[in-house]
């Protein structure tokens, strides 16, 4: 994404400091690590405890638990081996253009 953010050269899309100053399409595509037990209720911000999110499950989520929510624990599931590589395959190129 900062490869992308650095191409693009724009005043518009930008990650700011705080969620105010930052684009509306980077919090849509950079990925957060989210407390599944929140950090607020006392829930640790270690591996057991986190997991990749958008930013918008995220916000969205915000305090309530999982329980409150009636979702499963996402750790509960293994993850998903596929083959994408984040956009990896694409770097390169982007900053040849740059």
């Amino acid at each position: 994404m900062k490869e992308f953010i650095k191409k693009l050269n724009s005043n518009e899309f930008i990650k700011g400091p705080t969620n105010l100053t930052t684009h509306g399409l980077v919090h849509a595509t950079w990925p957060v690590a989210d407390h599944v037990y929140p950090w607020i209720l006392g829930g640790a911000t270690n591996p057991s405890n986190l997991v990749a999110s958008c930013a918008s499950c995220n916000y969205g989520k915000a305090n309530y638990t999982i329980e409150q929510l009636g979702i499963q624990n996402p750790l509960n599931f293994d993850p998903v081996l596929d083959h994408w590589d984040g956009l990896s395959s694409f770097l390169e190129e982007i900053k040849i253009q740059c």
